[in-house]
């Protein structure tokens, strides 16, 4: 490929495929790092070690991004050989190239940070700018993408799409693993909210102690419908019903604000019956077009406060 970038290895998919260990997996993802052509770019994540390390698998030449508040010593040092990196200093997200500095955008300008509450989304958006950069696309027009892409039901659905129904806001995203359901806690409880409710559930394939925290992590509402995706992948109806409301419980959340409604499209319309006009409901969709086509009509793009 001319351009192989690699995120993050987290505790998601473990036990599957033989992979047991988050150094097995880092090793599965370095495949991504290796395939890229000596005349091409391997866009690393300079904040995760086992990411890091794959710059040494990797035949092309490596560019580094970093979310850290502080100096990175392995990413300083990339700057010092004439390296490219991409960073956010100062609230913007900058293009590093040794000593060059090159200001990209603001990270409250950027649609897809909402306002700035979506701390996840900044390696995100740092590895979009570094894939193009290394693709020869101008500045300005990395700017302009950046400023013109929102996250919206018809340009990115299923991903942080923000609505306003006729009491309320609903978000639906396809949050599905704990760094994700974790990242996304962090965004809800920087929105402006009198309460926040949610529709939540986890793949059946994925341990035991992965979906309980995923439960843990969605305590933090205030009220929780825990439903049951169409394809359980092997579990028994009810079992990933049952290990989630064990992690929310673990997570400090009363039965009294736990109910499940299996069924996704029944669980989304309990949620709507509950809202009111500032409450904002948190759903983890399964299947997207059928939540998004449920939704039309009866909802419309809302901004964040």
């Amino acid at each position: 490929c001319d351009v192989g970038i690699v995120l993050n290895v987290s505790a998601d998919h473990l036990g599957l495929g033989g992979i047991n260990t988050l150094e097995q997996l880092a090793e599965v993802k370095s495949v991504i790092a290796a395939v890229v052509k000596r005349e091409g770019h391997a866009v690393l994540n300079a904040d995760d070690p086992l990411v890091l390390a794959m710059r040494e698998r990797s035949p092309g030449d490596v560019v580094l991004v970093s979310t850290s508040p502080d100096e990175n010593p392995a990413v300083e040092e990339h700057l010092a050989q004439s390296g490219i990196a991409v960073l956010v200093e100062r609230d913007t997200f900058v293009i590093r190239r040794g000593r060059l500095r090159i200001p990209i955008a603001g990270v409250r300008e950027v649609p897809l940070m909402m306002g700035g509450a979506a701390r996840f989304q900044r390696g995100n958006i740092l590895s979009a700018i570094a894939a193009a950069y290394v693709q020869g696309i101008r500045y300005d027009d990395i700017r302009a993408g950046l400023l013109s892409f929102f996250p919206s039901p018809a340009l990115t659905p299923g991903r942080l799409n923000l609505m306003r129904v006729a009491r309320g806001r609903i978000l639906v995203d396809y949050g599905h693993n704990a760094m994700a359901v974790g990242g996304l806690m962090e965004l809800v409880l920087g929105i402006d909210a009198a309460r926040r409710l949610g529709v939540i559930t986890a793949p059946g394939d994925r341990r035991d102690d992965d979906i309980r925290e995923l439960g843990r992590l969605a305590a933090e509402l205030d009220h929780v419908i825990i439903k049951e995706d169409s394809d359980r992948r092997g579990r028994d109806p009810g079992e990933i019903a049952g290990l989630v409301r064990e992690g929310l419980v673990a997570g400090g959340l009363s039965d009294d604000e736990i109910e499940v409604v299996a069924d996704e499209l029944e669980a989304v319309d309990r949620g709507m019956a509950l809202l009111n006009d500032r409450d904002l409901l948190v759903v983890l969709v399964d299947d997207v077009p059928g939540v998004l086509g449920h939704l039309r009509g009866r909802s419309q793009p809302a901004a964040v406060s």
